[in-house]
């Protein structure tokens, strides 16, 4: 682990005021490099927090206030990050605006229930967002503001338009507008430690997202459980400074900077304001390449979809240092695949309402067990309990509980304070129910390993006897050729697996495959076999805007293949 400056910084309270710290001691390190095929934009939280406050007195100067709720549906990119930023420094609320579902209806309903002021917004056609909020424009001519109106979210009257600086338009884009003006930097006490910094979002699949605030305290806690120093306060990292490249979206927990603003981290990220939204494997392996990063925040999919990128081109000289993955339950397979291109893998249960719960890292992957989270980082709690509540055993499934002090402590809803979804989420003495089972193992050193298995809702329930989908999802993905395999939970069970383009897998192999794996009669109700197979090669496979299975559109494909009509009436909320 880096060596950490032992000063206390318990006056470093906000993360503008780590960041000013940062800027006052580090003021040659670079913290954010952003990278294409053919860019290299790099930010010293100097150069940040000059663009950042030039941003943060427009707002002001505009009529923003302590507090307002501004969306950004930026994709990464350095303008993302200074804005981001900028609304900090305002003491605005920033929240993730990225847009999944095809009619809006995710960033509707959130901008709704978060009272939004404000949205940020790429002007260009190729932007989701743009496409459905362009027309609530009011002047498009407008400069960094417009007026805007939206039926469904009155609250919402001004767009922020970020030009990107390849836009064909002649004018200055962003970035150059903040260069090029002068503002006075606004005071650092406009936010405090107990204002919410940032709402998340959850992946969307269910079609619903919860919207998820944390406090300036709480990201600092988030951001620290690895790092905490002798007095216990979070400490700016100052030696063996490690490139980390992550090209999760910045506005969901995976791919939060938070330690880069607490900590000092430098983050590597592929910009894709300049390829359009979209980053592939090329983009990937050029950027940890010339960046020369050592790790490397790897969904299983994308380890996959790089393993057959350096397959097909024979690149043979591609290593990291450390991969760190999670998202999903992890199976032996997946870590086994990892391993192939890292020394170690850092298997990490988290989530967006408390960031990293649980890790441990593998150099062996027959040292890995199926689920296995890890063990708890420091100031965490965790309890496994049954559907009464009362705690379980060692090796006995229950429903995860987790409390903390970067645990969130309540919904984000500014028509409905407490959020009605409070009432189910918490236990009455404040233990937040994260909806996921799983089961704590002892270890020969006398402590305990978490393992997560899967969300409670997607349990399918045969004959009084509970499935668990993570359970046959780690049998099925031993076959050579299944990359990555959902079990979703419907009566019948139906099994969707990805392949690589060229495997010669079909339906009948499958279907024989998993048969063979159960020594009684697979059709006895209480077999887990599934009873539907279907097949998706390399792309055809959907992902969500955080590389893991897209849930949701998986499916709606299981529904077109099989007959909503068959499956449907029998399905398990």
């Amino acid at each position: 682990m880096a060596s950490v400056n032992k000063a206390p910084q318990r006056d470093l309270d906000t993360v503008p005021k780590r960041l000013k710290y940062l800027a006052d001691h580090y003021p040659e390190r670079e913290i954010f490099i952003c990278v294409s095929k053919d860019t290299r934009d790099a930010f010293t939280a100097v150069r940040l927090l000059q663009l950042a406050e030039k941003f943060a007195a427009r707002l002001v100067r505009q009529g923003f206030r302590h507090g307002d709720v501004i969306a950004n549906t930026l994709p990464n990119s350095p303008e993302r990050v200074v804005a981001d930023v900028g609304l900090m420094l305002a003491g605005c609320t920033g929240m993730n605006g990225q847009i999944l579902m095809a009619d809006g209806s995710d960033f509707l309903g959130s901008s709704w229930k978060a009272r939004c002021n404000g949205v940020i917004l790429c002007p260009e056609n190729w932007s989701a967002a743009w496409q459905m909020l362009g027309p609530s424009i009011t002047d498009r001519h407008a400069g960094l503001f417009s007026p805007m109106s939206h039926e469904q979210v009155p609250d919402l009257t001004t767009a922020v338009l970020v030009w990107p600086r390849q836009s064909a338009l002649h004018r200055p884009s962003f970035l150059e507008e903040l260069e090029a003006c002068e503002e006075d930097p606004p005071n650092l006490d406009l936010c405090q430690p107990e204002d919410v910094l940032y709402v998340l979002t959850t992946s969307g699949n269910t079609g619903y997202s919860k919207l998820i605030p944390h406090t300036h305290k709480e990201v600092i806690e988030i951001a620290a459980p690895v790092y905490l120093g002798p007095a216990g306060t979070a400490t700016v990292n100052t030696a063996n400074v490690v490139k980390v490249f992550n090209v999760r979206p910045l506005g969901w927990v995976g791919g939060s900077p938070f330690k880069t603003y607490v900590l000092g981290e430098v983050r590597v990220m592929v910009d894709t304001l300049t390829t359009q939204g979209h980053c592939d494997v090329t983009d990937i392996l050029a950027g940890i390449k010339r960046e020369k990063c050592s790790t490397g925040f790897v969904m299983p999919l994308e380890v996959e979809a790089l393993l057959d990128h350096m397959t097909q081109e024979e690149i043979k000289d591609f290593r990291l240092k450390v991969i760190i993955t999670g998202g999903q339950p992890i199976k032996r397979r997946q870590v086994a695949r990892a391993l192939l291109l890292s020394e170690t893998v850092v298997v990490a249960y988290a989530s967006s309402e408390a960031g990293l719960i649980a890790f441990k890292a593998y150099q062996d992957a027959t040292k890995f067990e199926d689920f296995c989270g890890g063990k708890l980082v420091r100031g965490m709690a965790i309890r496994v309990v049954a559907d009464n509540d009362q705690d379980c055993p060692c090796g006995v499934i229950g429903k995860i509980l987790i409390k903390g002090p970067g645990v969130f402590r309540g919904f984000f809803n500014r028509h409905n304070t407490p959020d009605p979804s409070d009432a189910s989420a918490f236990t009455s003495d404040g233990w937040y129910r994260t909806e996921d089972f799983g089961w704590f193992s002892a270890t020969a050193d006398g402590s305990q390993e978490l393992y997560a298995l899967g969300r409670a809702k997607d349990v399918i329930s045969r004959d009084g006897i509970h499935l668990y989908p993570g359970w046959l999802e780690a049998k099925v993905i031993q076959h050579k050729d299944v990359i990555d395999v959902c079990i979703l939970p419907y009566h019948k069970i139906c099994a969707i697996v990805k392949t690589s383009p060229d495997s010669q897998l079909d339906e009948d192999g499958l279907r024989s495959f998993c048969h063979n794996m159960f020594l009684g009669n697979t059709n006895d109700n209480y077999v887990p076999v599934p009873d539907y197979y279907k097949i998706l090669r390399g792309k055809d496979f959907p992902e969500t805007a955080t590389g893991k299975p897209n849930l949701h559109a998986l499916r709606k494909i299981a529904e077109k293949s099989f007959g909503a009509n068959e499956l449907a009436p029998h399905f398990k909320a």
